[in-house]
Formats: C-alpha cells, sequence, structure tokens
C-alpha cells in the first residue's frame, strides 16, 4: 500500500465529496423543498449528544462521532465483499450540509454564504479526515472481496489481510486523529466567529 497510491484514492474520493455537496445545495436550491420536514430529517440523523453539548464538551462529542463511532462503522463495512459501501457515511456526510447550503441559499444569499463559508473549514477537514480513512479500506475491502471470490470458487488465495492492517491503524493515528480533532475544534469554535463576521 503505497503512500502515492493512498494520497491518489483520497484526492479522488474528495473530489467526489465536494461534488455530491454541490450537486445536493444545487438540486435544494432548485426544487425549494419543505424547510420543516428537511429541518425534521437532519435533526434525526444528528446525534442528541451533540444537540445537547457546549464548548470543549462538543469538542469532545464530534470527535468521539466522527473520529471513533464512524471509523469503526466504516471499517466493519469494508468487511463486507460489497465494493465502496464503506463510503456510505462519507456520502451522507457530503450530501447532508449541501441540502442545509442550498436552503439556506434560498432563504437568503446573504445568510446562506455565511453558513457556507463559515463551516468551510470543518467541512474540508472532516471530507479529508474520512477520506484518508476510506482509501485504507479500499485496500482491506479489496482483499476482503477477492477471498470471498476465492472461497466461492473454492480456490485458495495467498493474499493476506494482516499486512494491510498496520497501514491502516498508522494512517489511522497519524492522520485521521488529528484532522477529525481539528474539525471538531473548527466547527465548535471557528465556524460560527466566521459566519457572525461575514453577516457584521
Amino acid at each position: 500500500m503505497s503512500r502515492q497510491a493512498i494520497i491518489h484514492r483520497t484526492t479522488y474520493f474528495l473530489l467526489l465529496m465536494v461534488i455530491l455537496t454541490l450537486l445536493a445545495a444545487i438540486i435544494t436550491y432548485l426544487i425549494n423543498p419543505d424547510m420543516s420536514h428537511v429541518i425534521n430529517a437532519t435533526s434525526n440523523v444528528t446525534p442528541s449528544s451533540v444537540a445537547h453539548a457546549k464548548g470543549w464538551s462538543l469538542v469532545g462529542t464530534y470527535f468521539l462521532h466522527n473520529g471513533v463511532q464512524i471509523p469503526l462503522v466504516m471499517l466493519v463495512l469494508s468487511l463486507i465483499p460489497i465494493g465502496y459501501l464503506y463510503l456510505w457515511n462519507p456520502i451522507l456526510t457530503a450530501i447532508l450540509p449541501g441540502i442545509l447550503y442550498g436552503i439556506a441559499l434560498r432563504h437568503s444569499v446573504r445568510a446562506g454564504l455565511a453558513i457556507l463559508i463559515g463551516s468551510l473549514p470543518h467541512s474540508l477537514l472532516e471530507y479529508t479526515e474520512m477520506c484518508v480513512l476510506a482509501a485504507f479500506l479500499f485496500e482491506i475491502n479489496r482483499i476482503i472481496r477477492l477471498k470471498w471470490h476465492h472461497w466461492r470458487k473454492r480456490t485458495e488465495t495467498t493474499q493476506p489481510l494482516m499486512p494491510v492492517c498496520r497501514p491502516l491503524l498508522k494512517g489511522y493515528l497519524i492522520a485521521v486523529v488529528p484532522l477529525c480533532l481539528a474539525a471538531a475544534i473548527c466547527e465548535t469554535f471557528v465556524a460560527d466567529i466566521i459566519a457572525n463576521w461575514i453577516n457584521g
């Protein structure tokens, strides 16, 4: 698992997430959905622990959710022999902000831009964190699918899973954890500062 391959996959997944966010924002802006239904839907996705936490407690809650729970779900999904199933969380993470951007821009361009620009730092950090993890899980999922294929064909495979687990753990500790912590801090403290500054 080369560093160049990880960077290439991370870039590919990151581009996909950005495109999904833009598409979700544009489609939402054009169709102008009922805001009450969208708010209810998005509130059901948001953990209750996030809704009730503040300050550094909120940072810890964000980190626990985005840096521990979601990576664990992605890891479990990568062990299922279906390609790219582990991208479910990143895809959902990309679409929901796009929907909110579209609603905010429809309501008020200035307020929408304030929300968009204010959320950019933590959104990009969060997207990158998930994409780095997905880049490592790509290799694990590939080996799982290969093993499944050989099991169905009753043939032997010499591709072990353990050699890719160490790079995954190393990548998680060196890249994913710091990015997630930075995203949690930005989402808690920086986003509102930027939005308030833009709104004057």
